[in-house]
């Protein structure tokens, strides 16, 4: 049972993934943002809740991987991050291909920690 929860969370994830990219992108036009955006979200999500589900929600483990491996798994993209930062290098831009690797690895480290510190201040 624990793998049909996981593909209904992935298909959930990748649903809200392309229609969060889409959102993005409408309103910056095409480029990385979308992705990022994703990533970002996605690693302040995994933070928080692997910190409810690690520290406060003990026991709940199908939920968990539901959620977490499922759902968020399927909603980030880090494939596409990377195919994103490829384009950029194929057209020459090094800066913008830099800029977007780089940067989503950190602020996307930065924002799992930032999730982990929410979960550890909320009442869950």
């Amino acid at each position: 049972m624990t793998w049909v929860w996981v593909a209904l969370g992935g298909a959930l994830g990748t649903l809200g993934r392309y229609a969060l990219s889409l959102a993005v992108n409408e309103r910056t036009g095409l480029g990385p943002w979308g992705t990022f955006v994703t990533n970002i979200s996605g690693s302040l999500l995994i933070g928080f809740l692997a910190v409810v589900f690690t520290e406060r929600l003990t026991g709940h483990d199908d939920l968990r991987r539901f959620v977490i491996i499922g759902v968020l798994g399927g909603y980030t993209t880090f494939s596409t991050l990377a195919f994103d930062t490829t384009r950029f290098l194929e057209d020459g831009d090094v800066a913008r291909a830099a800029l977007n690797g780089i940067g989503s690895l950190v602020i996307g480290v930065v924002a799992v920690f930032a999730g982990m510190a929410l979960a550890r201040l909320t009442i869950i």
